[in-house]
């Protein structure tokens, strides 16, 4: 089952890095920013798009833990999982157990002929946007990197 402590950790790390680098990249585009000038562009654009990929991954950990809290209620009707219902009763009577995938992030169901499936309480942009996003930002920063290397071996 997930670890709470993981789980908020996590998610209190994503929102706080995708703040972070907002602020960062917001910062490079203001005017008079300390950096080098060819630079912020480029440089505002890696923290953005990392930016979005932090956000992504917070809002996807916020619905997989809402997705847990439904599926550890234990109350009156909360069996089958309620996350895990598929109208059919047939199939859901089937389900015996959750798990939580962080990579990629959703909520997994376990029937007891030992199959698994992802439900669809983490929506469907999230996974993607977050590898999209998260290439993007790494591959700029980089890029950056790689740049202001050049001109450090060019300038000595």
């Amino acid at each position: 089952m997930i670890s709470v402590a993981v789980f908020l950790v996590a998610f209190v790390g994503s929102l706080v890095g995708a703040l972070c680098l907002l602020g960062h990249g917001v910062g490079q585009l203001l005017p008079g920013a300390e950096r080098a000038r060819a630079d912020r562009p480029l440089r505002a654009g890696a923290a953005l798009a990392g930016s979005v990929a932090s956000a992504l991954c917070a809002l996807g950990l916020f619905c997989v833990g809402g997705a847990v809290v439904s599926a550890e209620d234990g109350g009156t009707d909360s069996a089958p999982i309620i996350p895990c219902r598929t109208g059919d009763a047939e199939r859901d009577g089937l389900i015996v157990d959750y798990a939580v995938s962080y990579v990629p992030l959703g909520f997994e169901c376990s029937r007891n002929d030992g199959t698994r499936y992802l439900t669809d309480d983490v929506p469907g942009y999230v996974n993607p946007g977050i590898a999209l996003f998260g290439l993007a930002g790494a591959s700029g920063a980089v890029l950056v990197g790689y740049r202001t290397e050049l001109r450090a071996r060019r300038a000595a």
